[in-house]
């Protein structure tokens, strides 16, 4: 049976609201993903060479530069640009691997990196970066509501999750 893997579900549905090109623009430009307006209307171009996992988190981080990002931000050095470039980070962590599905592995028994990784289409270190982010929205134990039923939250070298009665959550 033919799998739709989450790149080609979000390709379609971020293809609604943006032109999407894959091609050779690593060579070309030196970056694997770029977002851009040409002629008042708006591109994702994204390196064709390379995984689709980081194909995933390039084109998710590009939508969000889509949504959120006003003017050229190329440059760096500029703290408003900088700020752009982190917004759009973020956005793409909580997409990508939300708290929910990082609970669910926990409940599937998938613990490492690379076995979290594997299920959700993405790269380690893609994970562990995103993994970093959480552990400074998330604080030790502190109830997190997920679709799942209510979950104490413990930060440490890595977040950890362990499932509370409803009555003790509220």
């Amino acid at each position: 049976m033919f799998s739709v893997t989450e790149f080609e579900k979000m390709l379609d549905e971020y293809s609604k609201h943006v032109t999407i090109l894959e091609g050779n623009l690593y060579e070309k430009s030196g970056w694997w993903g770029c977002f851009k307006i040409k002629k008042g209307k708006p591109y994702i171009f994204i390196e064709h060479n390379q995984p689709e996992a980081d194909k995933l988190a390039i084109l998710v981080e590009e939508f969000k530069h889509f949504l959120t990002t006003v003017g050229v931000i190329i440059n760096q050095t500029s703290t408003s640009n900088r700020k752009q470039e982190l917004l759009a980070r973020r956005l793409t962590y909580k997409e990508v691997i939300p708290v929910d599905e990082l609970i669910r592995c926990y409940n599937e028994g998938k613990y490492t990196e690379w076995e979290i990784a594997e299920e959700l289409e993405v790269q380690p270190r893609f994970l562990r970066n995103a993994l970093e982010y959480f552990q400074t929205q998330l604080y030790t134990g502190m109830i997190y509501h997920a679709a799942s039923g209510d979950y104490r939250v413990t930060v440490g070298q890595t977040i950890s999750f362990y499932r509370v009665p409803t009555a003790q959550a509220n």
